[in-house]
């Protein structure tokens, strides 16, 4: 029989809730491991309502069923 915690239920756990202060510094620090790892990574930002504009020229993004996916140009 396993055990739980007092409070657990036994069911999927939900997100710890983020800032999106928090957000951005992980996004930051995703952006530097991707740098450190040779990929090129340019950012834009000319208007605070426009946004910000990330680019990496070998990469790709796809729409898939569980949600954004990643990858380099050229793979699937």
């Amino acid at each position: 029989m396993k055990s739980t915690k007092q409070g657990e239920t036994g069911g999927k756990r939900k997100p710890t809730p983020i800032t999106p202060a928090q957000a951005l510094d992980m996004l930051q620090s995703a952006l530097r491991y991707c740098q450190q790892s040779g990929l090129s990574v340019e950012c834009k930002s000319d208007d605070a309502l426009a946004g910000l504009v990330i680019y990496l020229p070998t990469a790709k993004a796809e729409t898939t069923p569980a949600g954004l996916r990643f990858a380099l140009a050229g793979e699937s």
